[in-house]
């Protein structure tokens, strides 16, 4: 089997469909709404959390067996029905028309899988197993959120805030390299992580001041 090439994907505003609305369907919509995708749910039938949602507006629903129309449009579809019928045929229709598909439970029939996922925004770590087991991936994720850094996502904007900057002061990428892997190699984490912020901004401007003169 060929190895997966990993993708972060921006789905705001883009249409999902989500086929099934059981509890695993209602908790991939909870996902996809999250990232800020547009979310159909189709399904004969409905269960209570996603009959919620669609009475508030926040995903359209349709009472209905899944149906080639249902495709028109849209960017990814999840298989949640359980139906191994319904997968076989969303499995054949996504492929021609060229709409990945991740199945639930049934990896032979994906063409994308959704990872176990660690956030600490705006930090995403996600953990793949190849669709072999989602067991596995979920300790791994627990392994990992246990060893990131106290306040890393606060670590990440700070940085983050300078890279413009940072970009306009200094020419080269390894310029821009260099000072941020001394900044994480220094004090740094260790200053957000305590939560002294103010500090941690000065110590990133004077970094930048002195890369921007030695550059000249």
């Amino acid at each position: 089997m060929a190895s997966l090439y990993p993708a972060m994907l921006r789905l705001q505003g883009r249409l999902v469909l989500v086929v099934g609305a059981g509890t695993i369907a209602a908790s991939k919509v909870s996902a996809l709404l999250e990232a800020g995708a547009r979310v159909t749910v189709v399904a004969p039938e409905v269960g209570p959390e996603l009959a919620e949602r669609g009475r508030r507006g926040e995903v359209a629903v349709r009472r209905e067996e899944v149906a080639a129309h249902h495709l028109d449009g849209v960017w990814l579809v999840v298989g949640a029905s359980g139906v191994e019928a319904v997968d076989r045929w969303l499995a054949a229709e996504c492929d021609q028309r060229r709409i990945f598909l991740n199945a639930v439970d049934r990896p032979p029939a994906c063409t994308f899988y959704v990872p176990s996922v660690v956030r600490a925004e705006p930090i995403l770590v996600a953990i793949s197993t190849n669709g072999t087991s989602p067991a596995l991936a979920g300790r791994l994720r627990r392994i990992v959120a246990d060893a990131l850094p106290p306040r890393v996502g606060d670590l990440a904007r700070l940085l983050g805030s300078f890279r413009g900057e940072a970009k306009a002061r200094l020419g080269s990428q390894a310029e821009r390299h260099r000072l941020f892997t001394s900044l994480l190699d220094g004090p740094l984490p260790d200053l957000v992580a305590a939560g002294r912020i103010e500090e941690a901004r000065a110590l990133v401007a004077r970094a930048l001041d002195d890369a921007a003169g030695a550059a000249r």
